[in-house]
Order: C-alpha cells, then sequence, then structure tokens
C-alpha cells in the first residue's frame, strides 16, 4: 500500500519507469480529481501516490488543491503507455488530450 510519498521522475524521464530523456507525454485537462485518476489509470498509481503526485505538481497542500480545470502532460514513455493503453504524443506536437467533459 503507498504511504502518498508523489512519484516525480527526474528531469526529462518517464513518471512511471524514470526511463531517461522521455520526448512523449500523455495530456491530461481537467479538474484535480480528474488528473488523479489519470495518473491512477496511466502510470498505475496507487490514489494515495496519484493524490501526492498531483499535489507535488501543482504545489498544494495536503487536502488542497485547485478547484479550476487544468492542464499538464506528463511524460511518459511509449513502453510504460503501452502497458496501460494511454495515448501518448510527441512534445510539441498536437495529440490526443484526455479531457474532463
Amino acid at each position: 500500500m503507498s504511504d502518498g510519498t508523489p512519484k516525480v521522475a527526474p528531469t526529462e524521464s518517464c513518471i512511471a519507469c524514470s526511463k531517461a530523456e522521455t520526448r512523449t507525454v500523455v495530456l491530461v485537462e481537467g479538474e484535480a480529481e480528474w488528473h488523479i485518476a489519470a495518473l491512477m489509470r496511466f502510470v498505475s498509481l496507487p490514489q494515495a501516490e496519484a493524490s501526492g503526485t498531483f499535489r507535488a505538481y501543482f504545489g498544494c497542500d495536503p487536502g488542497i488543491v485547485p478547484r479550476v480545470r487544468v492542464a499538464c502532460a506528463f511524460r511518459l514513455c511509449r513502453d510504460c503507455a503501452d502497458k496501460t493503453g494511454a495515448r501518448v504524443t510527441e512534445i510539441g506536437q498536437s495529440g490526443i488530450v484526455y479531457a474532463q467533459s
């Protein structure tokens, strides 16, 4: 079970496996809960760790998250994306955005 420690990969690395120089991202747009669900689904993080990761990315205190829609590009290598079915986009290119309706 996760203790909620955020999953933060080294600079320019895959958030799931830390593969260096990852040039692909999964694009997510929505409220905090949407991003947390995306991290659980596409990065296979437990809920507490996904929540901690979102807070780390956006600088939120525990229990406090933005109540606005935000967009984020989480680096995810193709190998990790294939494991979860995520559709990734090359950095700097337009692509699939997993947007909250």
